[in-house]
């Protein structure tokens, strides 16, 4: 619905400052979607591949080319280098894991 399309779209904003110092002076976006994404076990929005295109996290994409961020290891990766190759970083974007969430949490109240 229309509450969805919004949350969509300030998470996209929210992406966009992610990691820049300049933007999130704070760094409360960068842990905000760093501890999201360690809840859930996701990455990205989508997928994965948020973090890859320019499209929703530009900043991210221009200064960390083709890097993921620490948040999006699997536990056992998460204190290497890196964690770019395939089975070491969550593919499943935290968009569906939450939506996944709040249906298994929200109790329904009939009148």
């Amino acid at each position: 619905g229309e509450v969805e399309k919004q949350t969509i779209e300030v998470i996209q904003e929210l992406m966009e400052h992610y990691g820049n110092e300049t933007s999130d002076e704070l760094n409360v976006i960068t842990k905000v979607i760093d501890e999201t994404q360690q809840w859930l076990k996701c990455c990205g929005l989508v997928s994965a591949d948020d973090w890859r295109s320019g499209g929703k996290a530009k900043w991210w994409v221009q200064e960390h080319p083709d890097t993921f961020p620490k948040s999006c290891c699997k536990s056992e990766y998460v204190n290497e280098a890196s964690c770019n190759d395939a089975g070491q970083f969550y593919e499943v974007g935290c968009r569906d894991k939450l939506y996944t969430w709040v249906e298994s949490n929200v109790t329904y109240v009939t009148v």
